[in-house]
């Protein structure tokens, strides 16, 4: 629909389009859907890079890389990150009423057999690429994330 309305604006018109328009859709509830599974995240990925494609009109194999640069447009993947660690940093600071316990594990499942502790272990882990899974390890390598999105 953007891009049959909008084929003959201008660049600054088609890439305001773009950034209103098609990326907010593509960032809407990640925390829920963020997807783990490196196909997922290419064909994402590709929606928004061929929508700066269409902005500059390059053709199918020319890179969007220097164009994505030159207008401030990060990859949807690290977006991502940055929107996981802040909305876990809202929670923590009381922005939002959500009681991580309710959501979150923390705990180990030990059993303790004559002085041996075993730990559980799981073939399935349905709560592998869960938020808390996906955020905890970024939480500690970025002490500060961008709040452009």
């Amino acid at each position: 629909m953007v891009k049959r309305g909008l084929r003959e604006a201008p660049i600054k018109t088609k890439l305001l389009a773009i950034k209103s328009l098609v990326i907010p859709i593509l960032e809407y509830a990640t925390q829920v859907w963020s997807p783990h599974n490196k196909n997922l995240i290419k064909n994402i990925e590709k929606v928004q890079r061929d929508g700066v494609k269409w902005v500059y009109r390059l053709k199918k194999r020319e890179s969007v890389s220097n164009c994505m640069t030159d207008n401030g447009i990060i990859c949807l993947s690290d977006r991502r990150d940055n929107i996981d660690i802040q909305f876990l940093r809202k929670i923590e600071a009381g922005d939002y009423k959500v009681r991580l316990k309710d959501y979150i594990q923390i705990e180990t499942h030990d059993h303790n057999t004559r002085g041996k502790t075993v730990s559980w272990q799981h073939r399935v882990n349905p709560w592998r690429y869960s938020y808390y899974n996906r955020v905890r390890d970024k939480v500690a390598t970025n002490t500060n994330p961008s709040n452009d999105h």
